[in-house]
């Protein structure tokens, strides 16, 4: 029995006549070519991806940020759930602007406004560079400085004691030892004899 079969019978068992409601669902395609659907298209609405060959199937879009190919930007923070939607113009509009430092182009006073950030962005880097500069001159002085203290520390050492010379050719001294000859020999010295 199939699915439909058995819902019908259960539907003529109780008696009722259920009222089939079909819920049409809004269908959006991506710059990609990818198909979402939604109920509708609004913040907090659940959202899914339109999968190819099954039509039961769906799948939640997952977390970021979906460019619709009508203009329209989603974004998606919870899996499956729109947080946002709003037009691709607001997005670029808001990167242009980054925290008020650029201004328009159209018109001459934004050109002299972005020409003076520009130069004092520039003025900043060559300040920035000029202090690393001072900062290593300041440093390579130092430590001049310290390797002249250190050379004169060490002429001022004085070497006391005569030099020290390896000679390995010189002379060996010998020492005459001489042994009482009227002792007792003892057992060491007759087994040294023999060894002799």
């Amino acid at each position: 029995m199939k699915a439909s079969e058995i819902v019908d019978s259960i539907k003529d068992v109780l008696g009722m006549e259920l009222s089939e409601v079909k819920v049409k669902l809004e269908v959006k395609e991506l710059e990609n070519g990818t198909k979402l659907e939604a109920e509708s298209f609004e913040q907090g609405q659940s959202v899914f991806i339109v999968s190819e060959g099954e039509e039961d199937e769906k799948i939640a879009v997952p977390v970021g940020e979906y460019n619709f190919s009508d203009g329209t930007v989603m974004l998606v923070k919870e899996e499956g759930k729109i947080a946002e939607l709003r037009d691709a113009s607001d997005k670029e509009e808001e990167e242009m602007r980054d925290d008020g430092k650029e201004a328009a182009v159209d018109d001459w006073e934004g050109m002299e406004k972005r020409i003076k950030n520009l130069e004092d962005a520039v003025a900043d880097l060559k300040a920035d560079k000029e202090n690393k500069n001072s900062n290593e001159v300041e440093a390579s002085e130092e430590v001049e400085v310290k390797v002249e203290a250190s050379k004169t520390e060490l002429k001022d050492i004085k070497v006391s004691g005569e030099p020290i010379s390896h000679n390995p050719e010189g002379e060996v001294k010998k020492q005459n030892v001489q042994f009482a000859k009227n002792r007792r020999r003892n057992t060491l010295d007759i087994v040294l004899e023999k060894m002799n």
